[in-house]
């Protein structure tokens, strides 16, 4: 069954009789005529997952941390609330998790740094340390 949210629908004019309530009669999904009284939500079902992953960061250039934590002119710190060099290695590393940041510079406030100032080791490893149905 197409879910109403993976399909393009287009409506067709009703003509007269039953139709004239202004209600389609028609609904065409990927070029399929379907009958609107079969299309129902698809169930919901959402999963509660958490896991645990190691991550291997080098800072080849020690410079990076210190502008963060030093902030002299307080810019940075208007985009970060990062004063510690855990704090920016936390940062850094989460982004790389989270949003497969490679590279430093591509983070906002960061575009100064060398692309190669801070290197990830490629090897992830992920441990799920727990997965469950949660009911919705």
């Amino acid at each position: 069954m197409v879910s109403k949210l993976a399909a393009v629908r287009k409506r067709s004019k009703t003509v007269g009789g039953a139709g004239a309530t202004g209600k389609a009669t028609k609904v065409t999904i990927l070029g399929r005529e379907v009958d609107p009284r079969l299309l129902r939500p698809m169930p919901k079902r959402v999963f509660e997952i958490t896991l645990t992953t190691t991550v291997c960061l080098t800072v080849h250039d020690p410079d990076v941390l210190a502008r963060c934590v030093e902030d002299k002119d307080g810019w940075r710190s208007t985009f970060y609330p990062l004063f510690t060099e855990q704090s920016v290695v936390e940062h850094v590393v989460f982004n790389h998790v989270m949003n497969g940041v490679e590279h430093v510079s591509s983070l906002d406030g960061w575009a100064d740094v060398a692309k190669d100032a801070v290197t990830f080791d490629d090897k992830r490893d992920y441990d799920f340390d727990d997965f469950r149905e949660v009911k919705s």
